[in-house]
């Protein structure tokens, strides 16, 4: 029980410390991106993040977005990189039938 409470009140002085110190820079995050009404928005690691810093909370949040889009080329590029290195259908599309076969057939009937 005293666990949860000593929990309840490291969370209440969170909110407490980020109320009042990144309110400022809170305000210069919201004229850039209008779309965030609150810190409750941001992800929890901006937030953080900018507590042990010190940087304000555009940076932090402007670094978070960098590194998600860079995930998310690198993502794409080895979607990219798997596409282009995989052999693809092996069944001849003119013809419908499969090389194997094919080349065995041929091997068949040629002496």
């Amino acid at each position: 029980m005293s666990e949860k409470i000593k929990e309840k009140e490291t969370k209440l002085q969170e909110k407490l410390e980020l109320s009042d110190e990144l309110k400022e820079t809170f305000k210069e995050l919201n004229e850039s991106f209008p779309e965030i009404k609150s810190i409750e928005d941001l992800p929890k690691s901006v937030i953080e993040n900018a507590i042990k810093s010190g940087k304000p909370l555009l940076d932090e949040y402007l670094r978070y977005r960098l590194l998600q889009e860079k995930a998310v080329k690198e993502n794409v590029s080895a979607q990219k990189n798997a596409e282009n290195s995989s052999v693809g259908s092996q069944l001849n599309k003119s013809r419908g039938e499969n090389p194997e076969t094919a080349e065995f057939l041929k091997g068949l009937w040629r002496k």
